[in-house]
């Protein structure tokens, strides 16, 4: 098993890499062709349009448990009968995605402070996303395949090659003069291609599934929905948490406001998705120990996974925070960085970050949540966490603008993320809350307050970056002796012994032995001469 989450973790950190990558040097040239205003529309409409998902009401984490759990017990009937309800179901939810597009094409430009010729392209990119988003439903099923045979080797490179083709027609697009309305037709066409694609693929992964009119059973809706209700409640209470800022934003402040806010995001997403893969490749393990009632491998595996995901949080983000300034200053410029009217975009980042860190920690207690079925708790959690930082940002924004979102998106990701959600997977797992302090929160800290130590020594020789080249140089030297860090004071000796030596030594033994047997002797040496 451990060799699965390895190499499923090194696929999604390359996925990620090359997501960030793109996102990186895609992003100024879009905002600098698009310019501000269309640039905020552009951050709007997907903000908007990220809420189709919604329609699908948790179909999707409900097909990708059932077809985890029908594998594991080689139940390939009920397999074959949940994925062929699946599709049939999706492909009606595809239909509702139709009609909230239509509407939404209508009515935003009345709702939002969208103005003269934008109006006309924003209303056909909506149309143009939700058309392909509904096309793509009937075959979010196949996707589910690659998490149930624990393939996101496969459904990574897939993702990776569609990224770099849409970022490819993306410029293509936006060089030819088409716009916003190009940009619009290539994301929903990468979309489409990646969707096709997994498609075709899931056939290959997993020979023994078969979707088929006749092994629909609208019984097994309920299955899907008993566990999917839960996961949509979930699902919405997240998206909310995503894009609800940028669309409050939209409706009581200008446009323009919409763009600092949106780039302090995209990076703080970015950061985010270091951690969602690596939490994702756990819910199989997660489902597996349920199905098995493996308690204890349970309470391992999210005690020891919590902490790693703390430790690398805590690194990179106060890293991140010390570089931001000239990271932003570098990126989009400095008028973008500074020049705006209503709040520089790195303090932004840096009060955002807090409640991102606080969400990476609990990754791995999502996954145990989702492996074991037991959603209602976190479900209402959720809801009460989208309701506290309504309020709280609804209140702050008159007084703080910009700033006063960001302050109450972290202080509510703390309360509810940070205690909360803890509290509840502890609960479940029978962990105490000292052994959670003790294993999971305490190296970190000590990890954090050291990073922090340094960083503070560092301002004195690194007081400013003023080339992209200098800020890669000091951020090496920094994330190096950080990384040393975590392993140093975050890790147990056990820990090292384990997860680092060990599989080093593994690693290395393999390469001398693949050596041994090239050579032509067959990896003996040849006994000694006697009479040497």
């Amino acid at each position: 098993m451990l060799r699965v989450l390895v190499r499923n973790m090194l696929s999604n950190c390359a996925g990620f890499t090359v997501h960030s990558a793109v996102a990186f040097f895609l992003t100024p040239f879009v905002l600098h062709t698009l310019g501000d205003a269309r640039y905020g529309a552009w951050l709007l409409v997907t903000s908007l349009t990220g809420y189709y998902g919604l329609v699908a009401f948790g179909l999707r984490p409900g097909v990708a448990q059932y077809l985890t759990r029908y594998l594991i017990a080689r139940d390939f009937k009920k397999l074959n009968r949940i994925a062929s309800t699946a599709v049939a179901t999706l492909a009606g939810c595809g239909l509702l995605v139709v009609v909230a597009a239509c509407v939404l094409a209508a009515v935003a430009p009345i709702v939002f402070d969208i103005k003269g010729h934008l109006v006309h392209e924003a209303r056909w990119c909506i149309l143009t996303i939700g058309m392909s988003t509904a096309f793509g439903f009937s075959l979010l099923p196949f996707g589910a395949v690659f998490t149930a045979t624990q393939r996101y080797d496969l459904s990574n490179a897939i993702g990776i090659s569609t990224r770099l083709l849409t970022a490819l027609g993306a410029v293509i697009m936006l060089k030819l003069g088409f716009g916003l309305l190009g940009l619009c037709v290539v994301v929903a066409a990468g979309n489409l291609i990646g969707s096709v694609v997994r498609w075709r693929v899931a056939y290959r992964i997993l020979p023994e599934l078969h979707v088929s009119a006749d092994a629909v059973q609208w019984r097994a809706i309920y299955e899907i929905a008993t566990y999917g209700a839960w996961a949509w409640v979930i699902s919405s209470a997240q998206r909310l948490l995503a894009n609800m800022h940028l669309i409050l934003i939209g409706v009581m402040l200008p446009l323009a406001a919409v763009t600092p806010f949106g780039l302090a995001v995209s990076i703080v997403n970015c950061f985010a998705r270091i951690f969602t893969p690596i939490g994702t490749v756990f819910f199989p393990a997660m489902t597996q120990c349920d199905v098995q009632r493996n308690l204890t491998g349970l309470r391992e595996m999210y005690l020891l996974g919590s902490k790693g995901m703390y430790l690398l949080a805590v690194v990179v983000g106060i890293i991140s925070v010390f570089f931001s300034a000239d990271f932003f200053r570098l990126w989009i410029g400095q008028q973008t960085a500074y020049g705006t009217p209503f709040a520089p975009v790195h303090v932004l980042y840096n009060i955002l970050i807090v409640s991102a860190i606080a969400t990476a920690g609990q990754r791995i207690g999502y996954q145990v949540l989702l492996g074991t079925r037991k959603l209602r708790g976190f479900a209402t959690v959720a809801i009460l966490e989208v309701v506290a930082n309504l309020v709280v940002i609804a209140t702050l924004i008159r007084f703080a603008g910009l700033i006063g979102i960001a302050v109450g998106t972290a202080i509510t990701a703390v309360v509810f993320q940070g205690m909360v959600q803890p509290w509840l997977v502890c609960r479940l797992l029978d962990v105490r809350l000292a052994e959670y302090l003790r294993k999971v929160l305490a190296r970190p800290v000590v990890v954090a307050a050291a990073v922090f130590g340094l960083l503070l020594m560092l301002r004195q020789p690194f007081p400013n970056t003023y080339s992209w080249h200098g800020l890669i140089l000091c951020g090496g030297i920094v994330g190096s002796i950080g990384c040393a860090m975590a392993v140093t004071f975050g890790l147990t000796s056990d820990e090292r012994e384990r997860f680092i030596s060990r599989p080093l030594r593994a690693v290395a033994d393999r390469y001398f032995l693949h050596a041994a047997l090239k050579r032509p002797d067959g990896g003996h040496s040849p006994p000694d001469d006697p009479s040497s």
